[in-house]
């Protein structure tokens, strides 16, 4: 059912929103308005441009709202933007993602709506104008019958395919002969390997016995003396060597004195002296001697003092102007200025006074003429009173009497800061007594030329030279006893080399005493394995034969394993083609239900809708197998052109109560009575009222209006 349908930028439909509810609906409207356009938008709105007569308008906006067995949904498009909503919640966006969305929630495509919901404008006889195989094409598209053809095709197809499967795998498929074992007992990969094990011990042994080792003639000692005595004649004289050094290195480390006694106390005054002349700058720096006294000071600032107050007067007082009027002359004047307005009103309102013709007594309307009747000539006065000038100078007596006693004083010449400035010097140095005269005996003194660091380490060396000079008696005692021990360096090397050839020496020969020992058990294990290399030249053989026939069995078994295999999948492809013919005789066999079912009832329903449209004129219409209509017997492309209309119309409503009025329950034909007089499109009109009893929807466009549950006349403005 459809709910509402908005479109802007349509042709001659600006901004247009078109509420449809239940029941017949009439649209209609001047030529050209576009009526045909609204039926095309919904068409466009739920299929996309495939709905469309030509080109999609630039700048084209449609709203969709309408619902599919009781859902409610809303389908919006707007250039190559699409969106779907179910129930508010958004359903699909794009345009080919809400064009298949709409599809799945119809249950079919844009084809069979435009045989079953919609009748466009002289689309009227197309069913009826094609020819029988073209009308079964698209009755069998419509009801979903050349869906079942294609799957009827599809399972023969799969049958077939699965059919010669099943026969290559016949021809090809070969049962395998099984090996022969060979002669003797089985030979295994560990009995050769055990043998090939013994031949290599035997290699390994004669290698042995053929490498026998030798040993060296035994050395001669270098010396008596061992390597533990020379290492300690040689770590006693680098321990002497050692502790040369390190004196060496503290007495370098103590500075010759670069002064004397007396020089270094003369420096350590010279610095006493600065540091207390430093000290004198520092305690005195910012003192200056006051130009000015006290009493001139004292003066000076008085007179500031007074400027300022003189200014603070002039500037409190500023703008004040003593009145010319007293209050009682003021009062005086106004009330002059009070007599004259109220003689001005009494001018402006006798203007429009009224005069009885009988007696000429004269009257106002306005009541504020007993107010001013009776008032006198006065004329105007000179002047206003200057009310704001006497209301402040009164308003500044309590400010004038506290400045009355103020004179005037001149702006002093010298800067009030330079009094300042000379009252802060003078009680600096007046607060400095004391510190001057602390310091009046420190005489200034320059920086010594020896810096106090300097000073330090000459005080410092002073008291080290005595250190240094029992350092160098100790290092000549030292160097004296390292010089009269002789260097055993070289000694301690060829006794060590001695030590070392010795022992590998001593291993040498226990090795070889070993070797002869070893050589009596080889020689009994090379007597044993004598006949190793002829018996693991038979069992290499041997295994040889067992391992081409193990590896025949392995064939055979894979090619057993395949054969298995081949063979199920021939029973599967067998079983599958079985199945795919299966379904093919069942789907052929729904078709020929289907159409068993769909003719009578289709005939039956288009017989009632035909019988209605025509006053009972026409009472039958037949579709046969070969998809032949006949209306009362008589082929329908010799009726006339309104017959041909109302059968045409009488099948294609038909087809939608059969098909698709349980999902989406409505029907909308434009000028469907374009071919008809006035009664039968009088009783095609009563027949499509009627109609809504089953279908939810039936909306029409005319240029005949007829009585309908809603009419939507385009002429009006909306």
């Amino acid at each position: 059912m459809l709910h509402h349908l908005h479109i802007k930028n349509c042709f001659t439909h600006a901004d247009r929103r078109v509420e449809f509810a239940a029941g017949l609906t009439c649209i209609t409207g001047p030529n050209e308005i576009g009526k045909s356009l609204l039926l095309e938008m919904v068409s466009y709105a739920l299929f996309g441009a495939v709905a469309l007569r030509g080109s999609r308008p630039d700048g084209l906006f449609v709203e969709l709202g309408f619902a599919v067995k009781g859902v409610p949904y809303r389908v919006t498009r707007q250039g190559a933007k699409a969106l779907l909503l179910r129930d508010g919640a958004e359903l699909a966006t794009g345009t080919k993602p809400v064009n298949a969305a709409i599809v799945r929630v119809l249950g079919y495509d844009h084809t069979v709506y435009g045989m079953a919901n919609l009748c466009a404008q002289g689309q009227i006889e197309a069913l009826g104008a094609m020819k029988p195989a073209e009308r079964k094409k698209a009755v069998d598209q419509t009801i979903g019958l050349s869906v079942l053809d294609e799957i009827t095709k599809w399972c023969g197809d799969q049958a077939l395919g699965f059919t010669r499967e099943a026969d290559t795998l016949e021809r090809l498929l070969v049962k395998p002969i099984p090996p022969e074992p060979p002669e003797g007992a089985p030979v295994t990969a560990a009995m050769v390997a055990a043998a090939e094990a013994d031949e290599r011990e035997q290699i390994e042994l004669l290698a042995w016995i053929r490498n026998e080792p030798t040993v060296p003639p035994e050395l001669v000692a270098p010396g008596a003396e061992s390597a533990t005595t020379l290492q300690s004649l040689v770590d006693e004289r680098q321990q002497l060597a050692l502790q040369v050094a390190s004196l060496k290195t503290q007495a370098d480390a103590i500075p010759d004195a670069a002064m004397t006694e007396d020089e270094i106390a003369q420096a350590e005054a010279g610095w006493t002296a600065f540091h207390r002349a430093q000290e004198k700058t520092r305690a005195l720096a910012g003192l200056v001697e006051p130009t000015l006294t006290e009493e001139e000071i004292a003066a000076g600032l008085s007179a500031w003092a007074a400027f300022h107050r003189s200014e603070e007067k002039r500037k409190a007082l500023a703008g004040l102007v003593e009145p010319a009027m007293s209050r009682a002359d003021c009062d005086q004047l106004l009330a002059q200025w009070d007599a004259h307005d109220l003689w001005i009103q009494r001018q402006k309102l006798a203007e429009h006074l009224s005069q009885c013709p009988k007696c000429g007594h004269e009257w106002a309307d306005d009541a504020a003429w007993d107010r001013v009747k009776d008032a006198p000539e006065t004329a105007r006065p000179a002047r206003r009173p200057d009310l704001r000038v006497l209301d402040a100078w009164e308003a500044s007596a309590d400010l004038r009497a506290e400045y009355a006693d103020v004179p005037d004083a001149p702006k002093p010449g010298v800067p009030e800061l330079t009094y300042q400035k000379a009252q802060l010097a003078l009680t600096a140095w007046k607060d400095s007594a004391d510190l001057r005269a602390q310091f009046a005996a420190v005489p200034d003194a320059p920086m010594p030329r020896v810096t106090e660091a300097a000073l330090r380490l000459a005080r410092n060396a002073l008291a080290e030279a005595a250190r240094k000079a029992a350092l160098v008696t100790a290092m000549t005692g030292i160097a004296a006893r390292f010089v009269a021990l002789p260097d055993r360096t070289a000694d301690l090397a060829a006794r060590r080399r001695y030590d070392a050839d010795h022992a590998a020496w001593a291993v040498a020969v226990q090795r070889h005493s070993v070797w002869l020992t070893e050589r009596v058990a080889k020689d009994l294990r090379l007597d044993a394995l004598a006949d190793t290399g002829t018996a693991l030249a038979q069992l290499r053989d041997a295994h040889q034969r067992w391992a081409i026939f193990e590896r025949e069995v392995a064939a055979f078994e894979k090619a057993h394993a395949q054969y298995e295999q081949g063979a199920a999948k021939l029973k599967a492809a067998r079983e599958t083609a079985e199945h795919w013919s299966n379904a093919k005789k069942a789907v052929a066999d729904l078709r020929v239900r289907v159409k068993a079912y769909l003719l009578p009832s289709l005939n039956k329903v288009a017989s009632l809708l035909i019988g209605q449209m025509t006053g009972g004129k026409r009472t039958s219409v037949l579709v046969d197998e070969d998809f032949d209509i006949r209306v009362d017997g008589q082929p329908v492309n010799t009726l006339s052109g309104s017959g041909k209309a109302v059968a045409n119309l009488s099948l294609r409503v038909a087809l939608g109560l059969v098909l698709t009025n349980r999902v989406f329950s409505v029907f909308m034909g434009d000028e469907l009575d374009a071919s008809m007089d006035k009664d039968r499109a009088g009783c095609t009109a009563e027949a499509l009222a009627r109609l809504t009893e089953t279908v939810g929807q039936v909306i029409v466009v005319s240029h005949k209006p007829f009585d309908a549950d809603n009419n939507i006349d385009l002429g009006i403005a909306a």
